[in-house]
C-alpha cells in the first residue's frame, strides 16, 4: 500500500463577519482538494476563528501556535505538509517577523504550501531567488493593508471618544445591562435599573455579595445573560458594585495589542453625564467605602443567624484579632470572644469574653455617646481640607499617567515586541492601578469626614438598635443593616486588660459602703446592681467584666471605658467584701 505523506490545513479568519461567509467553507475545501491532487492525507485541522495575525497572536496564543507546538514535541512529523489558502493567514506581521515564521517552520522539517497562488516552500524551493521575493511581495503587502485598516480603525475610535466627550455622541452599542440603544439616545431598562438599586441598598445594608446573588437567585430572577441555566454569581455582583457606569461615567479605552494579547488601556479621563445616572454619588461612595470595610476587617460570610456583629473590628493589646467562639448551649457552653494568640495557647493571656457582654456594651457605648464628642471640627475640618488636597493631586497624577499608558502603548507600535517598553508599560498600569485605589481611599475619608453623614449614620444605628431590642419581623437583615452602620463609625476596637483589679469603684455620685459579707448582705449598690453578695460572686464578676475597652472611630475621636462599669469608672477590689465601696470619685 502506497504510503502518503502526511499534511495537516490551517484556517484563519479574524472577524465574526468572516465566520458568517464563506471564507472558511473556501479555505477547507480548497486544501482537500490539493490534498486529494497530491496524494497527501490531511490527519488533522487547525483552525483560528476571529483571530487576527497583524499582531501575531495565532503564532503566539491561538490554533497556529499549537501546530507550532506540535512540530517542536515531534507529534507533527519532519516531511509533513502545512496547507494554508495564503501566506497572509499565516501572518501579517512586519516582513520580519513573517519571514521568520515562515523560515523557522521550514528549518524544522515542514513544507509550507499556499493555494492562492498555489506555491510550495521547502528547503529545496526557497533558495530560488524568485520564489522568495514572491512571498517577501505578499508579506509586505498584507502588512500594508492591515497597517492601513488598523490605522483607519483607530482614527475612527479615535473620533468616536473625540465626540463622546465633546456632545455626548453614543461612542458604541456596547453599553451596561441595564441600559439600551433605540434611536441613537440611550435609554434605561427600568426593570434591570430596579435591580441594580436593588443591589446597592442591600450592600449598604451590610449584604455581601454572595449573600445578594444568593438571594436573587432564590426568588427566580432570571439573570440577563443569554447562557442556558445562568445564575446571578458573587463576581458579576461585585463588578456592579464597582462599576462607575451606574454613575453616569464611560471610561473611553484604546485597545493594543501586547505580545498577541489585547490589551484595553484607559484613554483619558472618565467622561461624566454619558450614560444614564441609576445611582446617586452619596450612595455609591457609601457602599464603596463599607467594601473597602469588608475586605479589610469583615470579609467572609456571616452565617444565617449573623451572630457576630463585630467580625475584623476587635483587636487584643497584643496585636491579634478576636475569634468568634461557640461552645454549646448555657449554662456550660455559651458564644464567647477569644483573642485568636490566647485561643491558640500562645504567649497572650487574655481571657475569653463572652459575646453578650461584649456586644451590649460597645452598642450601648456607640448608642449613647454624643454626636460631638465624635465630630472635633477643628480637627476634621483640617483633615478634610487636607484630604481634598490629595485628591486634586491624585486626580491629576491619573490623568499624567492614564496619559504615559496610552504613549506607551503607542510606541509599542504594530509589532509588540519591545522588551523595554512593554516593561515600562507594565509599571505604568500598576501604578495607575495604585492611583485609582488610593483615590477611592480619598474618596472614602472625605465622605467619613462628612459631619451630616456622621450624625446620619450615628441616628442610623440608633434607630436599629430599638427596632432589633423591640423584637419583629427580619431580625437577621436588621443585625446585618447593624454591623454595616457600626463599621462606617468605628475603624477598630482595642480590647485591654484591666489594670485595677482594686479596692474601690469611683462614680459621679455618693453611694453607701457595701453590707458585711455575712450571706446575706443588705441592699446596696452592688447587690441590686450586679447580683453580687460575696466574694465568691465578686470574683466571678471580674473574671467576665475585668477588661477595659478603647473606641476608635473612623474620624479620629477615640473613648475609653471599663467593661464592668463604663465610661465613668473605674474597676478596683479588695481582698475582704466587706471593704468593697462605692465612693464619690
Amino acid at each position: 500500500m502506497l504510503h502518503m505523506t502526511k499534511a495537516y490545513s490551517y484556517t484563519r479568519m479574524s472577524t465574526p463577519d468572516q465566520q458568517k461567509g464563506d471564507s472558511k467553507r473556501r479555505q477547507v475545501e480548497m486544501a482537500r482538494a490539493y490534498a486529494q491532487r497530491h496524494d497527501l492525507e490531511i490527519v488533522e485541522r487547525y483552525d483560528d476563528l476571529g483571530v487576527s495575525a497583524f499582531h501575531g497572536a495565532n503564532a503566539a496564543l491561538g490554533a497556529l501556535s499549537r501546530f507550532i507546538g506540535a512540530v517542536d514535541d515531534g507529534t507533527v512529523e519532519p516531511g509533513s505538509v502545512l496547507i494554508v489558502e495564503s501566506i497572509d493567514r499565516l501572518s501579517r506581521q512586519a516582513v520580519s517577523y513573517a519571514l521568520t515564521l515562515l523560515m523557522e517552520l521550514i528549518k524544522k522539517g515542514i513544507t509550507v504550501v499556499t493555494l492562492a497562488p498555489e506555491q510550495v516552500y521547502s528547503e529545496e524551493t526557497i533558495e530560488k531567488e524568485l520564489h522568495l521575493i514572491g512571498a517577501l511581495f505578499v508579506m509586505a503587502r498584507a502588512h500594508e493593508e492591515s497597517k492601513i485598516k488598523a490605522m483607519r480603525g483607530r482614527e475612527a475610535w479615535k473620533a468616536k471618544r473625540a465626540r463622546a466627550r465633546a456632545s455626548g455622541q453614543v461612542a458604541t452599542r456596547r453599553v451596561p445591562a441595564w441600559l439600551y440603544l433605540e434611536d441613537g439616545v440611550l435609554k434605561v431598562h427600568e426593570g434591570r435599573a430596579k435591580i441594580v438599586q436593588e443591589i446597592f441598598a442591600l450592600a449598604r445594608d451590610g449584604w455581601g455579595a454572595f449573600s445578594i446573588a444568593r438571594a436573587l437567585n432564590q426568588r427566580d430572577e432570571k439573570p440577563w445573560g443569554t447562557r442556558p441555566n445562568a445564575v446571578w454569581r458573587d463576581s458579576y455582583i461585585k463588578k456592579i458594585l464597582h462599576s462607575r457606569t451606574v454613575l453616569g461615567e464611560y471610561q473611553p479605552h484604546q485597545v493594543h495589542m501586547v505580545e498577541g494579547k489585547q490589551q484595553r488601556v484607559p484613554d483619558g479621563d472618565p467622561v461624566e453625564g454619558y450614560y444614564p445616572a441609576i445611582i446617586d454619588v452619596p450612595l455609591f461612595h457609601d457602599v464603596g467605602r463599607g467594601l473597602s470595610i469588608r475586605r479589610s476587617v469583615g470579609a467572609g460570610r456571616k452565617g444565617a443567624k449573623y451572630a457576630n456583629l463585630f467580625t475584623g473590628l476587635l483587636r487584643c493589646w497584643c496585636g491579634a484579632g478576636y475569634r468568634y467562639v461557640y461552645k454549646g448551649t448555657p449554662p456550660k457552653g455559651g458564644e464567647y470572644l477569644q483573642c485568636s494568640v490566647a485561643l491558640s495557647k500562645g504567649s497572650c493571656s487574655m481571657s475569653p469574653i463572652r459575646y453578650r457582654i461584649m456586644e451590649t456594651l460597645l452598642l450601648d457605648a456607640v448608642d449613647s455617646i454624643d454626636a460631638r464628642k465624635i465630630l472635633d471640627p477643628s480637627t476634621m475640618s483640617k483633615r478634610a481640607v487636607d484630604a481634598r488636597s490629595r485628591r486634586a493631586q491624585l486626580i491629576d497624577s491619573r490623568g499624567q499617567a492614564a496619559r504615559r499608558v496610552a504613549n506607551y502603548a503607542d510606541a509599542i507600535g504594530d509589532d509588540g515586541k519591545s522588551r523595554e517598553l512593554l516593561d515600562r508599560l507594565a509599571k505604568q498600569e500598576a501604578h495607575l492601578q495604585h492611583l485609582d485605589a488610593e483615590l477611592a481611599s480619598v474618596e472614602r475619608e472625605i465622605a467619613d469626614l462628612n459631619v451630616g453623614e456622621v450624625s446620619q449614620r450615628k441616628a442610623a444605628l440608633s434607630e436599629l438598635l430599638v427596632d432589633i431590642r423591640a423584637g419583629g419581623d427580619d431580625a437577621v437583615g436588621k443585625r446585618r443593616a447593624l454591623a454595616g452602620e457600626l463599621r462606617s463609625l468605628v475603624e477598630k476596637v482595642v480590647v485591654h486588660p484591666s489594670m485595677h483589679v482594686a479596692e474601690e469603684i469611683a462614680s459621679g455620685g455618693v453611694l453607701s459602703p457595701l453590707g458585711e459579707d455575712d450571706g446575706e448582705a443588705a441592699e446596696t449598690d452592688w447587690k441590686s446592681k450586679y447580683g453580687v453578695k460575696s466574694i465568691a460572686g465578686l470574683r466571678k464578676l471580674l473574671r467576665e467584666r475585668c477588661f477595659e475597652v478603647h473606641i476608635i472611630y473612623r474620624t479620629g475621636a477615640s473613648e475609653r471605658f471599663d467593661a464592668l462599669t463604663g465610661p465613668t469608672f473605674k474597676v478596683t477590689s479588695s481582698l475582704r467584701m466587706k471593704e468593697m465601696r462605692m465612693v464619690n470619685g
